[in-house]
């Protein structure tokens, strides 16, 4: 792996393009198990079913392992009790019990959850659709490349400087490029970097109030969508997130940073609470077919987005477009809670977990 340079020949520069309209339509029309109905935006945005994914679920063929690599970035292992095989076969389509670790970064909200899997993630290929990868920032990208290469990641990109001059819900902190790199991590799982000290924008993370860390937590889960206007709709309209970025790109540097075998245009969608907590990016290109990455039962990498509601029932009516299993109680490192696996329109998969009566999530 060469060195990260921010002034030489490893450093790619890109411009994205125009941004597009971020708002979503004021109403359509649903049809599902719940029955069919006009949902009006306005009505389902004011009721917030969905605020930010406050859990990253990842399946790993070896948690510790993927605990292991992770831990660069600052994330401290806790072990949680096993998922049971009947539990299991619900959420992750796996009848067999599986370990699991959650993983919390001082200092910072969310968690991140590894699930143990018999099922190897395919090997990486770009143009695919389906869980793609996860984001940290860094304030040392040299530092951080380094320490990625001695834990085992592979596949690096270049570095890659671009403009965001699309429609980014958030001030820039300087007029400069924004400058990113991608590698792979344990099961064939792409992880984004972006040198937040360089940058031109970076959202609110643990870096915000102290620059001195050296890595932000996991603050985005990543997607690669068919149609992104429906997984947009669906998770601003109907969930009831914000929009916070909806831009164009197609200059070839975002060729080099992922891995297209040509320049083709890119569009990124991000959505997250109002505070722009822990992100959730959409990405779809409009000219090409794509292939699909098989994401059930569970296979290493990238799997769902966990979110906890007051009530799963309640939570699954207002989400009337999306699929749902059946609800069970599981153990995700808080006690017993009720949790069911869901699936966006698009086939983004995310989970319910049910707040306890008291005590809440800490």
């Amino acid at each position: 792996m060469a060195p990260y340079r921010r002034n030489g020949a490893r450093v790619k520069r890109a411009k994205c393009g125009q941004g597009v309209d971020i708002d979503p339509p004021r109403t359509y029309i649903v049809k599902n198990r719940f029955g069919s109905e006009v949902v009006d935006e306005e009505h389902v945005m004011s009721r917030e079913v969905l605020t930010h994914p406050e859990v990253t679920v990842i399946g790993a063929t070896d948690i510790y392992r993927a605990a292991a690599f992770l831990s660069i970035f600052g994330a401290q292992p806790e072990p949680v009790p096993s998922i049971p095989a009947s539990v299991a076969a619900e959420l992750y389509g796996v009848d067999a019990e599986l370990a699991q670790l959650v993983l919390r970064t001082p200092g910072a909200q969310g968690s991140v959850r590894l699930v143990q899997t018999p099922n190897a993630a395919p090997p990486f290929e770009p143009l695919v659709a389906g869980p793609y990868g996860i984001d940290f920032y860094t304030t040392d990208m040299e530092l951080t490349l380094r320490l990625a290469e001695a834990a085992g990641a592979t596949g690096f990109s270049p570095v890659v400087g671009y403009e965001s001059e699309g429609t980014v819900s958030h001030d820039k902190v300087a007029d400069r490029l924004q400058y990113e790199a991608r590698l792979l991590a344990p099961d064939e799982m792409s992880v984004f970097l972006t040198d937040v000290s360089t940058s031109a924008v970076a959202f609110p993370t643990a870096l915000t109030g102290d620059l001195d860390r050296l890595h932000s937590e996991l603050l985005m889960l990543c997607w690669v969508v068919e149609d992104i206007e429906v997984e947009k709709r669906f998770w601003s309209a109907e969930a009831g997130m914000d929009v916070v970025v909806d831009v164009f790109c197609g200059a070839e540097e975002m060729q080099q940073l992922m891995a297209h075998p040509t320049a083709t245009p890119l569009r990124c969608v991000n959505v997250a609470d109002a505070d722009k907590h822990r992100r959730m990016e959409f990405m779809a290109y409009p000219d090409e077919q794509l292939g699909r990455r098989p994401d059930w039962p569970l296979t290493g990498g990238l799997h769902a987005a966990g979110f906890y509601v007051d009530d799963i029932e309640e939570a699954m009516r207002a989400l009337p477009t999306a699929s749902f299993g059946t609800p069970v109680v599981a153990d995700d490192g808080n006690g017993p809670l009720r949790a069911v696996a869901g699936s966006s329109p698009g086939s983004v998969r995310f989970e319910l977990w049910e707040r306890r009566p008291a005590g809440g999530i800490r």
